[in-house]
């Protein structure tokens, strides 16, 4: 939860732009390497959970 709260923070920074900045977004996948049930090496998975993000309209984060 912790992530995705500053995820969500900077993406509203990041969204607002600047003077000479467009506005931008944030996306993230995470993965934790005690996580149950591993698919994959733990950069895989954090690639797929990126993924997750990306599919569903970016600007976020998504845990694996």
């Amino acid at each position: 939860d912790l992530v995705l709260e500053k995820v969500n923070q900077v993406n509203y920074v990041l969204l607002q732009g600047g003077e000479d900045i467009p506005p931008t977004s944030l996306s993230v996948g995470v993965a934790f390497c005690d996580r149950k049930n591993p698919q994959g090496t733990l950069l895989k998975d954090a690639d797929t959970a990126l993924y997750r993000v990306k599919h569903a309209g970016r600007c976020g984060c998504a845990v694996y």
